[in-house]
């Protein structure tokens, strides 16, 4: 029996769409958005508590987040000699989703999606396996796409939450303002071009509806990420896997925030035929 663990949201719909293509023998110890995503996929999930898991499986099969919570259950399974295999639903920062207080905790395996991903990898992780497993989330993500008609009349605008990046407590709002006043209503505004803003999970939607109050053109996202992709003829964020879906989806003009010329991540992001788009903070 294996145990599922996840909770950032990136990740679990990763995994979840994995666990989906591959019925078998589970246990899910899930939090945070990770019980929504895999709920809508897998009927009848029982979440249980980690000791449970822990004393009735012999695997643990887990996404890798910015929190403590994956990274807590793949320490506690490797302390009692148990198989334990990690999902990496990214490209950057592999390194830190292993570390708790300052230990590198090493797994049997590393599972991957494509094949920067599995490169990257082989750099870090020396001692463990590395493996390269089919992405069904990004299969049944294009397929949602191609549902909705591709009437492209919005840009798309990706928020994400930062941990105090470069010390500046209001990172994403300074990003936020800088596109705004640079591209936004520079490029698009005057052509009437609708922006559509997704907040992300880990970040808080109540800012940016301050910053937008009164502008009709720009509206916070309540729709599916498909949708939103669907009508988008351009999408910026920064490190996002979303962007890595939007090219997928055919979106030429999908651009990742360079910032204050910090290009160590950009060089996947270009690889993976995402453009550059330069910010000043």
């Amino acid at each position: 029996m294996i145990t599922i663990v996840s909770k950032d949201a990136g990740g679990a719909e990763v995994l979840s769409s994995w666990v989906k293509k591959n019925p078998g023998n589970y246990k899910y110890h899930l939090s945070g958005p990770a019980k929504r995503i895999f709920k809508s996929k897998i009927s009848k999930i029982k979440i249980s508590n980690i000791k449970n898991c822990i004393s009735t499986t012999d695997t643990l099969l887990s996404s890798t987040g910015t929190s403590s919570f994956e990274i807590n259950a793949i320490k506690q399974f490797k302390q009692k000699n148990k198989k334990v295999i990690a999902y990496l639903d990214h490209w950057f920062n592999y390194k830190n989703r292993f570390l708790i207080n300052k230990e590198m905790i090493i797994v049997d395996e590393i599972w991957v999606s494509d094949y920067y991903a599995q490169k990257e990898a082989k750099k870090f992780f020396k001692k463990s396996i590395i493996k390269k497993k089919k992405n069904f989330y990004l299969d049944d993500f294009l397929k949602e796409v191609k549902k909705y008609k591709q009437k492209k009349n919005s840009i798309l605008y990706l928020t994400d939450k930062k941990n105090n990046i470069l010390e500046n407590k209001n990172f994403e709002l300074s990003l936020f303002n800088f596109f705004l006043e640079n591209i936004y209503f520079k490029k698009f505004y005057k052509k009437k071009i609708n922006l559509i803003v997704r907040v992300h999970p880990n970040d808080n939607a109540k800012k940016y509806k301050k910053k937008i109050k009164g502008k009709n053109l720009i509206k916070i996202s309540k729709n599916s990420l498909s949708y939103d992709i669907s009508k988008s003829s351009c999408v910026y964020g920064n490190n996002s896997m979303v962007l890595y879906l939007s090219r997928n989806a055919g979106i030429k003009n999908t651009y990742n925030f360079v910032i204050n010329n910090d290009q160590k991540y950009h060089r996947i992001m270009k690889k993976l035929k995402i453009k550059k788009c330069d910010v000043e903070i």
